[in-house]
């Protein structure tokens, strides 16, 4: 290891190592040149110059090694007292030297930092007259000495000149200089400190009226090595009210003692599951000490405290919300069964008036009359068959529309008495669903057009045959219903036409917002445009 290039000041050892060089060089020159002397001459007159000689240079020689002696050691004391000035105003520490009567004799610049002060504004004066210190402080800085033999890092309130206060930690030692008493305060400044520690108290204290003020149970829980929930490090006092235990016997549980039993093997397995992904959720009941229980949603997330990881679960009561979602099922059962009831009602009185329509038209001979009832049936028909459709529906919003058609277009048939062998027809329908504030008005449509091609495509007892397509793309709904009969006057426009039924047809065609094309060539064809009817939702 290297030697320090300092050297040590020792007052008694250096005048002690000067006194002895200078005796050993004294009498090592008297003896040496005594002899030299007396082998040189024997003359009295020559002896007494050459003595008196030797005693100058005697004298030169120790002068020059006396100041040599004494400058070596003054530069030392020179090097050793730069560098107390060096460690005394580099130091980060604020540094005073005060006389025993309070007076400032020396201070660093890291005091001068500190205080706002200069130099020469601190020289003589004390810390009281410089309000730097109290008299308050000063009796708190001796109190602290009586009971503790020293001052160590006790912590005091300073003014510095601007006004501020700072906060330091002080320090005091009692040193001797030249047989008067001095004391060295060292002030480390920790306002930072403190204001960071203030923040922490206050960042504390509003956690705490978060994590307690909070309506949900908040816990902190350890983990297993294999990844499970261990133990509780902390619970809000909403957890300890809601479970009943004291804080102190929840710490030395383990959160699967509060869980269903029927859910701890599968809350494990989860925890084991997603122990890797940080934040789940659980749904399950915790029990309380006198073994009552109730459901709750628990949402957790690992993370780490102090390097290891914990869990962080907010665990809600769910105990109204259940009640309410039960309440709110039940609620919706009765809505849905009085809807189902209202749907098989109309569908009823329809049946109803259809079935007083048929019985009046079958009493009634060939003709207009007769024609008008059973047209008005068929419309009767359609919408019974629709609400009939809703009743056995899953969401009674919406009915299938190829099951509709299949049925309804069957049910037209037997209605006019159409022979199959006659007129048949074909269907190419797309599974769909269909809200019923488009399902009536379409089923009308197709009654009106069908109806017509029944009444007037075939004349005569003519063979033909109909298609029916129903299909969906990109959002517009397109039905064609055409035949291969005799076609349209040349002078009906379907669009103008001044017949009830055709009339009947456009007005519900504008209420889907739709377009009807048609065209003549080899029989009849409609097609019929529409996007679905966006209606709000019925309660």
């Amino acid at each position: 290891m290297k030697k320090s290039g300092f050297k040590k000041i020792n007052p008694k050892a250096d005048a002690l190592k000067i006194a002895s060089i200078y005796v050993l060089v004294s009498i090592l020159w008297i003896i040496v040149s005594d002899k030299i002397l007396a082998i040189t001459t024997t003359d009295t007159y020559s002896l007494f110059i050459m003595s008196s000689v030797k005693g100058v240079i005697f004298v030169i020689l120790t002068t020059i090694l006396i100041y040599l002696l004494i400058d070596n050691n003054l530069s030392s004391i020179k090097e050793s007292d730069n560098r107390f000035l060096k460690a005394f105003n580099s130091s980060p520490v604020a540094i005073a030297l005060i006389h025993s009567n309070g007076q400032i004799i020396d201070v660093n610049d890291e005091y001068l930092t500190l205080t706002g002060y200069k130099k020469k504004e601190l020289y003589g004066k004390t810390t009281t007259e410089l309000n730097i210190t109290t008299s308050k402080t000063i009796k708190a800085l001796i109190k602290e000495f009586n009971e503790k033999g020293r001052i160590n890092d006790f912590k005091i309130e300073i003014n510095i000149k601007s006004g501020e206060k700072r906060i330091v930690l002080a320090t005091n030692e009692a040193i001797t200089i030249d047989g008067e008493n001095f004391n060295l305060n060292y002030l480390y400044d920790i306002t930072h400190m403190e204001e960071v520690r203030k923040l922490l108290i206050e960042s504390e204290e509003k956690y705490r009226e978060i994590f307690n003020n909070t309506r949900d149970m908040i816990s902190l829980v350890s983990l297993s090595k294999e990844g499970v929930p261990d133990k509780f490090l902390d619970m809000n006092e909403v957890g300890i009210k809601k479970l009943g235990y004291s804080k102190e016997e929840l710490l030395k549980m383990n959160p699967i003692e509060i869980m269903g039993s029927d859910e701890t093997e599968e809350s494990l397995e989860v925890a084991w599951e997603k122990r890797q992904k940080y934040q789940y959720e659980l749904e399950g009941h915790n029990i309380t000490k006198d073994g009552k229980q109730f459901p709750v949603e628990i949402s957790s997330h690992i993370f780490k405290l102090k390097g290891e990881p914990v869990i962080l679960a907010v665990t809600r009561d769910t105990t109204l919300r259940k009640k309410s979602e039960k309440e709110l099922k039940s609620s919706l059962k009765e809505k849905e069964a009085l809807l189902r009831e209202v749907h098989h009602r109309v569908n009823n009185n329809l049946q109803i008036i259809t079935s007083l329509l048929n019985l009046q038209s079958s009493k009634l001979e060939e003709g207009k009359s007769r024609d008008i009832l059973m047209t008005s049936q068929s419309r009767i028909k359609s919408m019974a068959m629709i609400h009939d459709k809703l009743y056995k529906s899953q969401d009674l919003d919406s009915i299938n529309i190829k099951n509709y058609l299949e049925e309804y277009i069957s049910d037209i048939f037997s209605l006019y008495e159409v022979d199959r062998n006659i007129i048949n027809y074909q269907m190419d329908v797309q599974d769909l669903n269909l809200g019923i504030d488009t399902a009536i008005p379409l089923g009308l449509v197709i009654n009106e057009l069908l109806i017509n091609i029944i009444k007037y495509a075939f004349p005569k007892g003519q063979k033909g045959n109909i298609n029916i397509e129903f299909k969906l793309k990109e959002d517009i709904y397109t039905l064609i219903i055409e035949d291969d009969g005799v076609g349209l006057p040349e002078n009906l426009n379907p669009n103008n036409a001044e017949t009830l039924g055709l009339q009947l047809t456009n007005s519900l065609i504008s209420q889907l917002e739709g377009a009807m094309e048609f065209s003549k060539d080899k029989g009849t064809k409609f097609k019929v445009s529409f996007k679905e009817l966006k209606y709000r939702k019925r309660i």
